[in-house]
Parts: structure tokens; C-alpha cells; sequence
């Protein structure tokens, strides 16, 4: 039957199973192991516990009395008496939430990325749409890391999309300025080689002919003026008729004796202002190519203002 043990650190009254007498038992109040006996028995006792006992029927089990207060039931200690410190301070972690900047990261990243396909416009609208996703991308996966309060999926994909849609804006904008550097010298370059030929227009040798005589030549035998002015530097002397603004080039009109007949001496866009002041009647030289003629008119190219 149970017996009354005081615990030796904190001197509390223990109820003590008889099965645990002679093992190693913790207290319940201050966890403290010690070995459980039970108390010696006083010479009285002892006698009573001596005479014999009459034998009877098996008692009848009763459930233990419940410990009174300041006092513990005590069991042997085993290993599977209580459970470990460490599993029962271990908790779960709580369910980590969905960053929305991460999200938003996502979205702008596969839109810049979609746009960024698209020539010319993907690098002044994609790239910029991609440029913003990766900056939220970054921001939340910050967030996420030091919060510990969201997923670091969303932020690190959303940067992943969007440092892609950077890379294609800037591919086109590679191929754009690749494109415009060529582009800016070859027209360097073909300035530079119709300076050139203005050039040796202007100082070369030339054939002298008035206008009034190079449109009779030509509206006498055609073929015969092609043969001798067509693809050959001329200089043609004359009077203005007219200077006529063609958009992309303005024409110097010669009068010829035929009424209404003119030549036609045809200027680059340059030398429009040297050309504004040009009056008609005024006498004037020209020096260009032959260029054959235009309807009955004969004409001339890359032409050159001489005085």
C-alpha cells in the first residue's frame, strides 16, 4: 500500500506507491531524484506486524486515495514516464503569408518582358515596366527575409522576370544604337563624298555651253547631246527664269530662245539659302552633271553655283 515519503529538498509530503520502494523517483514539486524507502518501523509495530494473520478472502482493490494537498503521487522514473524537455518546447512554425510586392514584381516582370519583344517600342516602354518590377521584386524579397513574415517564392521570381525583360529591352536598345551609329556614318559618309564631288565640280574641268545652245542641241538630235553632255561636268550660262522649291531639292530654271523652253539645273537642299538669292533675269553660271533631260527640258545634276 502507499506510504508517506518527504522529499529531502523540499521536504514535501509525498505519497509514495509501495511498487516504487527501493527505485529512483523525481518529485513533483521540485523535479528532484532521489531514492524512495520506506521509513523504519518502531518496535510496537514491528511486534503487530509479527502475529499472524488470520487468512481471508482476497481484499477488494480500492482505487487510490487522490494526494492531499502539499502532497504527490509518485511513480518510478523511466524513460517513457514523462516526455522529453525537447519535444515538448518544440513548436510548430506559423504559416508564412504570400508577399504582395512579390506579386505585383511578378506581374510587371512578365508585362515589360511581353512588351520588350516588341521592336523599337519594348526598350522605351518594357524596359522601364521591367525596371520597376525588378526594384519591387528586390524590395520584397528584403522584406520577406528580415520580416520572416511572407515567402521569398513570389520576390525571387518576380526579379527573375523582370531582370529578363531588362535583358531584351536591352537588347533592342543594342541593336538601336548599333543601328543609328551606323546610320549617322553613313550619312557622315556620304556628305562627306558629295562635298567631295561638289568639289571637283566646282574646280575641275568642264564644258562651256550657254542654255540657249545645249537645248538646241538637244532638240535637235537627242541622242547626239546625250553622247556629248550626258555623265560629263557642264557649265551653262544663262538668265533665271525661276527657282523652284522641289521639297527634297530646288531647281534653277535657265531661259533658253525658245518661249517657255528652260534648263533645268538641279541644287541639294544646302545650298537652298545661297539659292534664295537668285532673282529671275539675273545672269548667272552653273556648273553640274548632265543628267540627259526631263520631257524637252535638258538637265543637270549635283549642281554648283559658280557666280
Amino acid at each position: 500500500m502507499p506510504f508517506l515519503l518527504a522529499c529531502p529538498e523540499c521536504k514535501k509530503q509525498l505519497r509514495v506507491p509501495d511498487a516504487v520502494d527501493g527505485k529512483r523517483i523525481k518529485c513533483p514539486h521540485c523535479a528532484t531524484v532521489f531514492l524512495a524507502g520506506k521509513p523504519a518501523l518502531d518496535p510496537a509495530a514491528a511486534a503487530v506486524s509479527a502475529e499472524p494473520m488470520a487468512v481471508a478472502s482476497p481484499p477488494v482493490v480500492a482505487p487510490a486515495p487522490m494526494p492531499a494537498r502539499g502532497e504527490g503521487t509518485i511513480s518510478a522514473e523511466t524513460p517513457s514516464a514523462s516526455p522529453s524537455r525537447e519535444a515538448v518546447s518544440k513548436k510548430k512554425s506559423p504559416a508564412q503569408g504570400v508577399s504582395v510586392l512579390g506579386i505585383i514584381s511578378l506581374v510587371l516582370g512578365i508585362l515589360g518582358s511581353i512588351i520588350g519583344l516588341i521592336p523599337c517600342i519594348g526598350m522605351f516602354v518594357g524596359g522601364p515596366v521591367a525596371g520597376i518590377g525588378l526594384l519591387l521584386g528586390v524590395i520584397g524579397l528584403i522584406v520577406s527575409l528580415k520580416g520572416k513574415q511572407s515567402g521569398v517564392g513570389f520576390p525571387i521570381a518576380g526579379s527573375a522576370v523582370s531582370l529578363l525583360g531588362l535583358g531584351i529591352a536591352g537588347f533592342w536598345l543594342a541593336i538601336t544604337t548599333l543601328w543609328v551609329k551606323n546610320a549617322g556614318e553613313e550619312v557622315k559618309a556620304q556628305s562627306a563624298m558629295m562635298a567631295q564631288e561638289r568639289q571637283a565640280i566646282r574646280e575641275g574641268p568642264a564644258v562651256k555651253v550657254t542654255a540657249s545652245a545645249l537645248y538646241k542641241e538637244y532638240n535637235a538630235n537627242a541622242l547626239a547631246a546625250d553622247g556629248k553632255y550626258n555623265g560629263k561636268v557642264l557649265e551653262v550660262t544663262g538668265q533665271v527664269e525661276r527657282v523652284d522649291d522641289a521639297g527634297f531639292t530646288a531647281t534653277v530654271e535657265l531661259k533658253t530662245e525658245q518661249e517657255g523652253e528652260t534648263v533645268d539645273c538641279e541644287f541639294a537642299l544646302a545650298q537652298k539659302t545661297e539659292l534664295a538669292a537668285l532673282k529671275p533675269g539675273a545672269q548667272v553660271t552653273i556648273r553640274g552633271k548632265g543628267t540627259g533631260r526631263d520631257g524637252d527640258s535638258p538637265t543637270l545634276g549635283k549642281c554648283v553655283l559658280m557666280k
